[in-house]
């Protein structure tokens, strides 16, 4: 029996008054998959959410990651600027370098140069200084030798002139005893047990011994001549005036000479007792 339109329409009626039939009705026209088919559908658009939610997300990870980039672009750039003018500055100091080291390079070499010069002269100056010195020993030979002559010239000039120039003093009668009663005198001395042998050789040594008289009677000089008369010269005729002071009653020490060291009136000026006889110059 053929289905016809109104069977279908009497289908479409049952089934509205029956809504639990239409379930059996799509179990027996619909396959398995065509029944599964909202289902899956349904899962789909979820799925498709899920996926426009993980797209909007990527989204926004990709804008962040965008804006991150712009400052990182943006800091690198900046860098940049900056490694370019530290390169500048850098090529600049090198230039620099560059030519401190040029003239290091140069003040080295005049260095060098300068310090050629400095020890030919101190080459020149070692062999100056040696003939310096030994102008300075022959010098000083030639002072000894003329100190000695000039001094055994105003000895002699003393022995001479002693009368006079001790008669400015307030001495009178002097005498120089000459040298050949003196050792006479001493060998006397060492004879009688007054003078050692080396008393003796001491006393040998004065420049002159002088006799005279002041207001006081006779005095007896142990004089000591030099040119320029120094501490040292008062001592020895201290000391050996101490030594004639065994032989004569009164005895003074002397020294006589153009010139007085500092040294030398200070030590007379300690000792009164030593006389200070000022030699003129000429023929005074």
């Amino acid at each position: 029996m053929a289905f016809t339109v109104d069977d279908f329409h009497d289908l479409v009626r049952l089934l509205q008054a029956r809504p639990d039939w239409k379930q059996d009705l799509r179990r027996l026209v619909l396959t398995d998959e065509l029944l599964d088919l909202p289902g899956i559908v349904r899962d789909l658009a979820a799925a498709q959410q899920r996926t426009e939610a993980q797209l909007q997300e990527l989204a926004a990870a990709q804008k962040r990651t965008d804006e991150q980039l712009a400052i990182l672009t943006a800091r690198v750039d900046a860098l940049a600027d900056q490694v370019t003018a530290l390169t500048a500055r850098v090529d600049a100091l090198a230039d620099q370098v560059t030519a401190l080291t040029a003239r290091v390079d140069a003040l080295a070499d005049q260095v060098t140069a300068l310090t050629a010069r400095v020890d030919a002269l101190a080459d020149q100056v070692t062999a100056l200084t040696a003939r310096v010195d030994a102008l300075a020993v022959a010098q000083q030979r030639t002072e000894v030798r003329l100190g000695k002559m000039v001094g055994d010239l105003l000895e002699a000039r003393f022995r001479d002139r002693a009368a006079a120039w001790l008669g400015r003093l307030g001495l009178r009668r002097a005498r120089v005893v000459p040298d050949p009663e003196w050792a006479e005198q001493l060998d006397e001395a060492v004879d009688t047990g007054r003078l050692t042998e080396a008393d003796r050789a001491e006393l040998l040594l004065t420049d002159a011994v002088v006799r005279a008289r002041d207001a006081d009677g006779e005095v007896w000089l142990a004089v000591e001549v030099s040119a320029t008369v120094d501490a040292h010269d008062v001592e020895r005729a201290q000391r050996r005036a101490a030594l004639l002071a065994r032989l004569e009653g009164r005895v003074r020490g002397a020294v006589a000479g153009q010139a007085f060291t500092a040294g030398a009136e200070a030590a007379l000026a300690a000792d009164p007792a030593v006389v200070k006889i000022p030699v003129p110059g000429g023929d005074n």
